[in-house]
């Protein structure tokens, strides 16, 4: 089979592949993924969604001579290594996973040719968010969906999820490496616990503006933010007109990616 890959034709202008892979017959993959080499687009998924994390020993079977003009990789994390050398790789998006299982696939080292980075996951907090940062030093934009289905986070001890979400929000500029180049945050925080009526309080909503200015101060090309809770939006964009910005933030009832988040993006 291998042979037969080996002598198959070689398709250069293919600029968008989407394609699933087997860790096992990695070689194979491999020989497959040489007859596109010009591809600029990759979407790559794992056979079985509980794949492991790759070894060391399997990056190696695929060099950075495959796919070396990739610019942009969405897919499963697993097989993320094997191709974030490329010096033309800018875009990463890890639509749906869990820390447990990104985590461990970001130990290549750093890619700082690297610009945006977009996940959605299980859950997330500033120690994790820190490490995401220092794999990615160079980032300008950063989007992240959490969607925590944690029973125990039900208006509990320790608060609703809006209040999980907030406090995590209200902490971001903390992270030792958060990139001074960063111009554009998302940060949504998902649960499928709801409430029928918004909560009465939401802890650490109060302190995202504090965490804004901070912000602000470690990056000084940021130019929009948006949280997003269950039941709260808060936003910051740059204004030429306003020293601090236009800031906005309501508490209500919020639909997925809250009233005019398409608009917020729009333009610069």
């Amino acid at each position: 089979m291998n042979e037969t890959m080996a002598l198959g034709p070689v398709f250069p202008h293919v600029h968008t592949l989407r394609t699933k892979f087997d860790p096992a017959i990695l070689s194979r993959n491999r020989l497959a993924w040489d007859k596109f080499p010009g591809v600029h687009s990759l979407s790559l998924w794992c056979w079985e969604s509980d794949t492991l994390p790759l070894d060391q020993a399997a990056h190696r079977v695929v060099p950075p001579d495959v796919m070396s003009l990739l610019e942009e990789y969405t897919g499963c994390p697993q097989a993320l290594p094997l191709f974030a050398a490329r010096a033309t790789l800018r875009r990463v998006d890890i639509p749906q996973s869990c820390l447990r299982t990104l985590m461990p696939s970001l130990n290549w080292g750093q890619s700082p040719q690297i610009t945006s980075f977009s996940a959605g996951l299980d859950i997330m907090d500033v120690t994790n968010l820190s490490l995401i940062f220092d794999t990615f030093p160079m980032l300008q934009v950063i989007s992240i969906v959490v969607i925590n289905n944690d029973d125990d986070d039900d208006g509990g001890e320790g608060g609703c999820p809006d209040s999980t979400g907030a406090r995590f929000f209200s902490t971001v500029a903390e992270a030792p490496t958060l990139p001074s180049t960063l111009q554009y945050l998302t940060l949504i925080w998902e649960s499928e616990y709801r409430y029928v009526n918004p909560p009465e309080s939401i802890d650490g909503l109060a302190d995202i503006p504090a965490m804004r200015k901070k912000l602000r101060e470690r990056c000084p090309a940021l130019r929009k933010v948006w949280l997003e809770g269950i039941h709260f939006v808060s936003t910051w964009r740059r204004s030429d007109s306003e020293e601090e910005g236009e800031e906005k933030t309501t508490v209500g009832t919020i639909g997925s990616k809250g009233d005019g988040h398409e608009d917020f993006w729009e333009g610069n």
